[in-house]
């Protein structure tokens, strides 16, 4: 039999631990006809219940619950005042469950010392139900009144829906937050290199945590979603042009707006986000209804337009006609802004978070190093800090002896108990901390991999999933997805793919955590390779600088030669051997790595067996002891060089199928580079290689570019240029016309252009970019990423020399149109110029650099975006006031300039930067400035210009700054206004 005073004890003690269980019971076991279970919570307030069961009828089932350990202990007046509080707050409860932590005890021969019987626990019992049903039936009402005794309420824990409950709430199962910051700090140790907490960035991609989690994260957004809905809900006073069955449609986008406001006023519970569906059915209803009546709108409105425009253009319009007109437009602006709040709403529908929180299991996925072991170590600690319980274990903790349930149990050693009732627990103390709680499992492909998992994930998420408030989270390297996971989980879960740093606030956060911590400063370019959003790449090569006592990155780092010689050098030197701090061991890492990417090239593979791989490398380093416990070749892959990836010739759907390892470089790009490098060794000349029986024959097929070889190709496209000097389209069967239009080529060109060196830039390389079938926008953006590159031949002297040669409606034409683009793409070139200038990694930049940025932002302040001329403006501002001396070579290089919008902006950015100065000799440089590109010459005096005129009358040293000057060319008026207008 159960004891109860060995119920665990909450923060006020037994008391309010029982009273969770009983509501916790309450739930599991509802009552005929039951609609909504509310947990009513308040010390004193609870009105006389702990919980009710609403039923379809409209009555309610109330649930209260009192810690009595003993019978001769139970306070019956505490009792009846619970009943009567709840008889009078509840007027539709028809059965109160009154639950009791002891047995009731029955008559005996025993006498008090007046004769009467002793009191017992089932006559008090009698004897107060009969004043409660008196009590109700005084207020008209019949009310059942059950006992839920000790014995009571150990059957119901036997129950099959209240699984696990007992073994949670008497101890059988620990599950104690320090139990479980315990186990999850086990798995996290074993992660090694996968996660360091101390280099944690958030990434846009942990979103899908919130709704696994159902946290308050995932609550605070959809209120600030449902906050925008409410703002353009009131459509304001209807035009009277509409008809009938117009006014009948915005009756019910009134209706239905109203309607999802109101359900998305309470985010869905833990158990509740079938909710979602609904918001979504009216919210695509509404979008429909309002498209129509936007296009309604718009008809009428042209309508008033056309009738409003006589052909003689003299008439005036009628007052009633210009209403209509400004009635129209006001209520169409409303319709549209409501419209935008709705797609709003859909958008956040199908987020990765409401998605998760709706389905309760995710499947992460992404390459080697992306971040995602990473990524669930810290949710898991997040969830744990904030009081959610969860389980986390590794693939690695998975062998092919057993079950994935019995397992486990074995991990966390409940070998005793049963996975259910395992799950049962968790669930019990999710609900009580009123979450959801969380079974994360890491890198299914490692471990038992698809020999235990691809038969058995489905059930084993069947069987989390069965309790309504539990979620699960599983990841796994997206080379093996179809070898493991199978279609049934697939269309169960949301699958998000973990990319690293993905968006420019994600890179901005890295940079902060990996290198600003670090004393390192940001790259002197704006420009990083791809290879830098990866959270392995960042960290092990900020690792090795910080070792190395190095603040900054190699300045001239570019192209994925530069990029690779780095990162081999860095890794060699900090391999965890004895060597660590010296070169000797660089030397054999890149023999290893030539030699590997050689035995691809012999094999037309992009990849070695893992037998053959071991081979390769203990050769290369023969004469070197590894470090402990490790083989060279795991010591390659834990530094991150390597990884093991199933065998792409092994069927994933045969089960007889040996599943063997591979092994390929951790980084996609170094791998097809090296592999280009080893597949061109010794050849002197690229003709020839693409035909029938040449060496790079395997890499096309009749349609083009074989798929899997794409990389590879990319590759090569670069190293024809670098090394034999020749753009590979025109060395392809069937020359530059039978290649340029598909699309992989044509791609394959504008990536070797950003990484090419520039030596490698000629008269046909030109000519191939201006007749690239892509839109002005795509090229421009691709001139405005080599703009900032110091001595190459493509940067902005080549666009200054095109731009400035040209009228202004000229510029406009293809120029201005086409950097708009940059207006609402965070990640355009443009704007990562701009957040560069802006940060402090922008003060290691060589005068070289931060000159060609000055010219490149300059030029996009003839944007007509406001947005990227003022962001353009405040990036000149900031460059200009740590380097001064940059003023003058900008200013004039922009003499001749025709477009004011530049010109403003420049002037502008010049008084901005004095404005943040009292050096003389700087405010001295900035006058100058302005006097000999504006004053001295009689240009037309941008405002700007008087602003600084007038910053240097406040200082009182106009005389002083510039003493060469004629003061009156520099006073009003201006040359362009006459007396009148001063």
């Amino acid at each position: 039999m159960l004891d109860f005073t060995r119920i665990i004890a909450g923060v006020a003690g037994q008391r309010e631990t029982f009273e969770e269980l009983v509501c916790q019971i309450g739930r599991r076991v509802p009552p005929n006809g039951s609609s909504e279970f509310r947990r009513i919570h308040g010390a004193g307030g609870d009105g006389g219940v702990e919980a009710v069961w609403l039923l379809k009828n409209g009555d309610e089932v109330g649930y209260q619950a009192k810690y009595y350990v003993t019978s001769s202990g139970i306070d019956w007046g505490a009792i009846d005042n619970s009943v009567d509080t709840a008889l009078s707050t509840h007027p539709t409860m028809t059965t109160m469950h009154i639950a009791i932590a002891c047995s009731l005890t029955g008559p005996t021969k025993r006498r008090t010392k007046a004769g009467a019987p002793t009191a017992n626990g089932w006559t008090e019992w009698d004897t107060h139900k009969a004043k409660w049903t008196a009590n109700a039936a005084t207020l008209g009402r019949a009310v059942e009144f059950v006992p839920w005794t000790a014995p009571d309420l150990e059957e119901l824990l036997t129950r099959p829906e209240t699984i696990g409950l007992s073994e949670y709430w008497f101890g059988a199962i620990e599950m104690t937050p320090e139990r479980l910051a315990t186990e999850c700090q086990r798995t996290v140790d074993a992660l090694e290199e996968r996660y360091h907490p101390e280099d944690h960035v958030d990434v846009s991609t942990r979103s899908v945590f919130d709704g696994l989690l159902h946290n308050a994260a995932l609550g605070q957004t959809i209120a600030t979603t449902r906050a925008v809905l409410v703002d353009t809900r009131r459509l304001g006073p209807r035009p009277t042009l509409l008809g009938s069955a117009d006014g009948a449609r915005l009756d019910t986008i009134d209706t239905l707006a109203t309607k999802l406001i109101d359900s998305m006023a309470q985010p869905p519970g833990p158990r509740d986000a079938a909710a979602y569906s609904g918001w979504e059915n009216t919210a695509l209803e509404l979008r429909k209804l309002l498209f129509e009546s936007i296009q309604a709108d718009g008809d009428l409105l042209r309508k008033v337009k056309d009738k409003a425009a006589p052909s003689d253009r003299t008439t005036p319009v009628p007052i009633e006609e210009s209403n209509d007109r400004a009635s129209l437009e006001y209520h169409l602006d409303g319709l549209r802004k409501l419209h935008d709040a709705i797609g709003d709403v859909l958008q956040l529908l199908a987020s990765s978070a409401c998605r998760a929180d709706a389905s309760r299991l995710a499947l992460l996925d992404g390459r080697a190093g992306s971040g995602k072991s990473h990524l669930i170590a810290s949710e898991i600690e997040r969830a744990l800090a904030s009081g959610a319980p969860a389980l986390f274990m590794i693939g690695t903790d998975f062998t092919t002896h057993g079950t994935p349930e019995n397992q486990t149990l074995a991990h966390f050693e409940w070998g005793q108990s049963s996975f259910d009732k395992m799950l049962g627990a968790l669930s019990a103390h999710a609900e009580a901390a009123g979450t959801r709680g969380l079974v994360a499992i890491d890198a299914l492909n490692e471990g038992a991999g698809a020999a235990l998992w691809r038969g058995t994930l489905l059930g084993f998420a069947r069987r989390v999933l069965a309790f309504p408030n539990l979620a699960l989270c599983v990841s796994c390297r997206r080379e093996y997805l179809d070898h493991l996971i199978m279609p049934a989980v697939t269309q169960m879960a949301t699958t998000v793919e973990i990319t690293g740093f993905e968006t420019p606030a994600d890179v901005e956060r890295a940079a902060r955590v990996y290198m600003d911590k670090r004393g390192i400063v940001r790259p002197a370019t704006p420009w990083l390779n791809p290879e830098f959003s990866n959270p392995l790449f960042l960290r092990t090569t900020c690792l090795a600088l910080q070792a190395e006592g190095r603040a900054a990155f190699p300045r001239g780092m570019r192209g994925t030669s530069e990029v690779l010689n780095f990162y081999l050098t860095s890794t060699g030197r900090h391999l965890g051997t004895s060597y660590d701090g010296s070169d000797v061991l660089v030397g054999p890492l890149r023999s290893a790595v030539l030699a590997l990417a050689t035995s691809m090239a012999v094999a037309m593979r992009d990849n070695v067996p893992r037998g053959d791989a071991h081979r390769i490398v203990e050769q290369a380093f023969e004469g070197f002891a590894s470090p402990p416990s490790k083989t060279w070749l795991e010591t390659l892959r834990f530094r991150g060089l390597l990884r093991y990836d199933p065998d792409p010739g092994t069927n994933p759907k045969d089960p007889l199928a040996a599943h063997v390892d591979v092994v390929r470089f951790s980084f996609q790009r170094f791998g097809d580079h090296l592999l280009a490098r080893a597949l061109l060794e010794g050849v002197p000349s690229p003709a020839g290689l693409f035909e029938p029986g040449g060496k790079l024959a395997f890499l096309l097929a009749k349609y083009g570019v074989v798929y899997e070889w794409n990389g590879l190709f990319y590759a090569l496209f670069l190293h024809f240029a670098d090394r034999y000097g020749v753009e590979l389209v025109d060395e392809l069967p069937g020359g530059f016309d039978d290649w340029w239009d598909k699309w992989s080529v044509e791609d394959a060109f504008v990536d070797s252009i950003r990484w090419r060196s520039p030596a490698a830039f000629s008269e046909r390389t030109l000519e191939l970019l201006n007749r690239l079938s892509r839109h002005q926008e795509d090229i421009t953006a691709l001139l405005v990423e080599l703009a900032v590159v110091e001595d190459h031949p493509w940067n902005v002297e080549l666009l200054h020399r095109n731009l400035i040669s040209r009228t202004i409606a000229e510029r406009d034409a293809f120029w201005t149109v086409a950097i708009n683009a940059a207006h609402d793409d965070p990640g355009h070139p443009l704007v990562r110029l701009t957040d560069w200038s802006l940060n402090s990694g922008v003060g290691q930049a060589s005068d070289a650099t931060l000159g060609l940025s000055l010219a490149t932002l300059a030029w996009s302040c003839a944007s007509t975006s406001a947005r990227i001329r003022d962001t353009a403006s405040k990036a000149i501002l900031s460059i200009l006031a740590t380097r001064p001396e940059l003023a003058g070579p900008l200013f004039e290089r922009f003499t001749s300039c025709d477009d004011p919008y530049v010109v403003e902006r420049l002037y502008a950015a010049l008084y901005g930067a004095a404005l943040r100065t009292l050096d003389p000799a700087i405010l001295s440089t900035f006058a100058n400035v302005a006097w000999s590109n504006c004053f001295e010459v009689g240009a037309p005096v941008p405002l700007a210009c008087q602003g600084l005129r007038a910053r240097d009358h406040r200082t009182r040293r106009v005389g002083g700054l510039v003493r060469s000057i004629r003061r009156s060319r520099a006073l009003p008026p201006a040359l362009w206004l006459d007396d009148t207008q001063l």
